[in-house]
């Protein structure tokens, strides 16, 4: 028999008190009005106050009554713990960030080694048409260019 109340502030965990309260109501067989009423008469202090200053179309309905508790009152964590939950997770960003910028970065070296590839593919082709058109290496043959 579900005799359980919530107030918000001590006792029973939100997540509890709902699955309780919901599972209560199936097997009692509540529906609409009967129902909220049923999970309203086992809330008191925040709980019952945070309900009472919702409109009726809230406070009639088992469904919206459970969703605002579990809004107003699912987390216990304290800030210090919700900050600390979320550094880890913030650093991880940043961590990614930083290697997708030098990821970037090898990608923009790779492409300018790539086009000065081909710059030096194409003098070389040239020099090599000019050397095979006299016949021999001469002034400006492959045999007299350095490598930069």
């Amino acid at each position: 028999m579900f005799t359980q109340t919530f107030s918000g502030t001590y006792g029973i965990a939100i997540t509890s008190f709902v699955e309780d309260a919901k599972a209560a109501v199936k097997v009692r067989k509540l529906v609409g009005d009967e129902a909220a009423d049923f999970i309203l008469s086992h809330l008191e202090g925040a709980a019952k106050q945070e309900i009472r200053h919702q409109p009726a179309v809230v406070a009639t309905d088992p469904d919206k009554i459970c969703q605002i508790l579990l809004d107003t009152f699912g987390e216990r964590r304290s800030m210090g713990s919700l900050v600390r939950s979320e550094v880890p997770e913030a650093q991880l960003l940043s961590a990614l960030n930083n290697l997708s910028l030098t990821i970037q970065d090898q990608a923009k070296v790779l492409e300018n080694t790539q086009a000065r590839q081909g710059d030096l593919q194409t003098r070389v082709e040239k020099l090599e048409s000019k050397d095979h058109s006299r016949g021999k290496p001469g002034k400006g043959s492959l045999q007299e260019i350095e490598v930069r």
